[in-house]
């Protein structure tokens, strides 16, 4: 068996279970959470419309300012429900808003790939995947990609809010 050093210097027989950098993809897409992801979103699914709405109201009244953007942001009566919200969904699942975000990016980006093309551009999309964050992730991502489908479909709805007549 071949050793590695440890940041200590001392030999070990197994690499580190959990990666320095825990935004690396590689460290979020795998089964479990993948799974705490979609627990995260679904959580949050009721107030995406609010979150949006609070964001472009407060980007227009902000002028582009930060200070003022952050100001009408706290100023905006949706805040409690968005902040109970994400709170709640933070609970359930384990996930920061920042890691469920970091695994949103990821997802969206491979799901939205995936759901549009031919069988040959899928199966591009796929090896490209695989090519870039390793066949666990891959394999990750084809055991959850029905359900992670679903939920960007439903969080687009709920973002986009009910169609206007």
């Amino acid at each position: 068996m071949r050793s590695t050093q440890c940041p200590s210097g001392s030999p070990s027989s197994t690499p580190p279970a959990v990666p320095a950098d825990p935004s690396d993809p590689k460290a979020l897409l795998t089964d479990e959470m993948l799974g705490k992801y979609v627990i995260y979103q679904t959580a949050v699914l009721p107030v995406m419309g609010d979150t949006l709405a609070m964001g472009g109201s407060a980007l227009q009244s902000s002028g582009g300012d930060q200070k003022q953007f952050e100001k009408q942001v706290a100023a905006d009566p949706r805040l409690q429900r968005v902040d109970a919200a994400t709170k709640e969904a933070s609970a359930k699942s384990g996930l920061t808003a920042q890691t469920a975000a970091a695994i949103g990016r990821l997802v969206s980006e491979y799901v939205s790939e995936r759901s549009m093309g031919s069988p040959e551009e899928k199966a591009k999309v796929r090896a490209d995947f695989e090519q870039k964050y390793g066949t666990p992730a891959a394999e990750a991502m084809d055991r959850h990609e029905a359900e992670l489908t679903k939920l960007q479909e439903e969080t687009l709805k709920a973002a986009l809010g009910p169609a206007k007549k």
